[in-house]
């Protein structure tokens, strides 16, 4: 029924819901954050607005709460730039060079494609409305199908 397996939709349909957990997955951890954040400032206002814990207590209960701030900041900063560095080594080794296969594939495949869709309607070509539309530039649809029907048929999917 289907020449290519982008034909079924079911590779588009795995790349949204992938962009769906991400985009959850990073609303989750943008409110974690924040509440651990919201979390230590409350901890801090309360140790600088208590008054019935002497002096001294308050200033050593400060200068914990500081020290640990300070050591949590700089072990959350190194765990940012081992993630930063493995998601970036991953990009690299993994998604660059599908992009790099996929681009190439696009390229040598797009006249062959061009030119199907030239062909009788009998013969599975495109119907002359559909022609016209599909090679419109300029943004006169929502999608530049001069941009993205050659190549996203050569893009593999990444999986989950």
């Amino acid at each position: 029924m289907w020449s290519h397996v982008e034909q079924t939709r079911v590779p588009a349909l795995v790349r949204h819901v992938q962009h769906a957990a991400l985009a959850r997955r990073k609303a989750i951890t943008t409110r974690r954050c924040e509440a651990m954040r919201d979390c230590a400032l409350g901890v801090k206002a309360l140790l600088e607005q208590e008054r019935q814990l002497p002096q001294e207590t308050r200033d050593a209960a400060k200068g914990a709460y500081e020290a640990l701030a300070l050591r949590l900041a700089s072990s959350l900063r190194a765990s940012a730039q081992a993630a930063e560095a493995k998601v970036q080594s991953s990009f690299d080794t993994q998604v660059a060079p599908q992009l790099e296969a996929g681009a190439e594939a696009a390229r040598t495949d797009a006249l062959a494609t061009t030119a199907q869709w030239g062909i009788s309607v009998t013969q599975g070509g495109l119907h002359w409305a559909t022609y016209k539309a599909t090679t419109r530039r300029h943004g006169v649809f929502r999608i530049n199908m001069n941009e993205a029907r050659p190549r996203r048929a050569h893009l593999p999917s990444l999986g989950p």
